[in-house]
């Protein structure tokens, strides 16, 4: 039930979809002739496909139920779905793909300010390692 009042299928799912979109993005980036399209529609198609499919198998939401009963004892599973049940609870899982999605752009934005300085120490590191090769 736990499983199920998390919506982890749901935000499984769209991770998924979102995985899809990229490799749209980068078909896209490839500038394929228009006599590729059929193609590159049914692969991502069938991409989100196979995704989906192995996402809402009973066999991933067992995998899915057994992490947190390995975490939490049985009377703290009780609590959870008890929280979950309640208002707060509720409003809590509406507001989770929003606040994951705001936590997910602050991230990106900190990195976005870091690649300069990330580009700078990988441009440094291959430096030292041909220096290191004699290259």
């Amino acid at each position: 039930r736990l499983i199920d009042q998390l919506q982890i299928v749901e935000q499984q799912m769209a991770v998924a979809k979102n995985a899809r979109d990229i490799q749209a993005q980068q078909i896209n980036s490839k500038r394929l002739p228009d006599s590729v399209g059929k193609e590159a529609n049914a692969y991502l198609n069938n991409y989100l496909s196979i995704l989906e499919k192995s996402l809402q198998s009973d066999r991933l939401k067992e995998q899915y139920a057994e992490v947190y009963m390995e975490m939490y004892t049985e009377e703290e599973l009780q609590t959870i779905v008890m929280f979950y049940d309640s208002p707060a609870g509720q409003k809590f899982i509406a507001n989770q793909p929003v606040a994951n999605k705001s936590v997910l752009n602050v991230v990106q934005r900190e990195f976005t300010r870091l690649q300069p300085q990330l580009q700078k120490i990988t441009k440094d590191f291959e430096q030292k390692v041909k220096a290191k090769l004699g290259k």
